[in-house]
Order: structure tokens, then sequence, then C-alpha cells
């Protein structure tokens, strides 16, 4: 399960980096690669939509990241626990 949320973050970080560098910046960018300004291969409307995606996937990145970093702390957590507690143990003969 956790390597699975791994690999989710992992692909929406990607996705993340592309929306953000397909989008149109003040006068240029890499979408203008594609065709050059908002009348190009994607349309018109796309900047909405774009920004609609990136506003979506940032939300997605900063709930799994705030998820995988409760799990890693509780994980640290019960380590350290564990080892406090078998040092405190007592040795059974």
């Amino acid at each position: 399960m956790f390597g699975l949320l791994i690999a989710f973050h992992v692909l929406v970080c990607v996705l993340l980096i592309l929306t953000v560098l397909l989008q149109l910046g003040k006068g240029a960018g890499l979408a203008n690669i594609f065709g050059g300004g908002p009348s190009g291969v994607f349309g018109a409307s796309t900047s909405a939509f774009f920004a609609r995606l990136t506003s979506g996937l940032a939300i997605i990145f900063m709930l799994t990241s705030l998820y995988l970093s409760l799990i890693a702390h509780e994980k640290f957590l019960e380590s350290k626990l564990k080892k406090a507690l078998q040092k405190e143990a007592p040795l059974k003969k």
C-alpha cells in the first residue's frame, strides 16, 4: 500500500510539472512550441482547463504529501518505541 501511494505521488508530481510547463507565461512558454499561443493545437479555452487541472493536481499533491509524511512519522515513532522498550525490558532467564 505504501509503495503504491508513493508511485501515485510520483505520477502526480510529473503531471503537475508538465501542466505547469504547458501553460502560457507572460508572452512565451513551452506551450508556444506546440503551435504558438492560445490559438495553437490545444485551442483557445485551454488556459482555463490547464488552470483547473493544475489546481486539482496541486491539491492531490498536497494531500498525498501530507499523508505520506504522517505514515513516515508513525513508522519512525513505532521503531523508536520498539527500541526503547527493548532496552528497558528485563532479560528473562
